[in-house]
């Protein structure tokens, strides 16, 4: 029985960190600098619940974060869990706008600001003007 508590005492750390969720196991090794190991792990979660709207939002801000240029599709994938009007799916299809834009793809940010529009959220969305689908180019120079 003696024998048993030491043991029991040695385990739970294990037991613990093997009960970690993946989110958290994500950003610790993240944290440790193992971004390859901490990718791997948010696109894990993601790939085995699809539907899991946290995931999929994880997997596509680490992406994010690091300028992957695979964060537009992971935003989409997101966007298409998130059902309803909450607020995941507003702050994606905000984050969507912007990266659209940086993209260059006015059409799809028009869309996305007039989804945000639609959802009866007052902001910042309400002031602002759809982009112009097609801009005149400027010239490297001034005339």
């Amino acid at each position: 029985m003696r024998l048993l508590l030491p043991l029991a005492v040695l385990a739970c750390p294990f037991l613990l960190s093997a009960a970690q969720p993946p989110l958290d196991e994500a950003l610790r090794l993240e944290r440790s600098g193992d971004v390859s190991g901490a990718r791997a792990a948010l696109l894990r979660a993601a790939e085995s619940s699809p539907g899991a709207v946290s995931a999929l939002m994880a997997y596509a801000e680490f992406l994010d974060r690091h300028n992957n240029p695979e964060r537009r599709a992971a935003y989409e994938k997101a966007l298409a869990a998130a059902a309803g009007t909450d607020a995941a799916r507003l702050r994606l299809l905000r984050r969507m706008v912007v990266l659209d834009l940086v993209a260059g793809d006015n059409a799809a940010a028009n869309r996305r600001l007039a989804a945000y529009r639609d959802s009866g959220e007052a902001g910042v969305a309400a002031s602002v003007p759809l982009v112009n689908a097609a801009a005149p180019a400027a010239g490297p120079f001034l005339e």
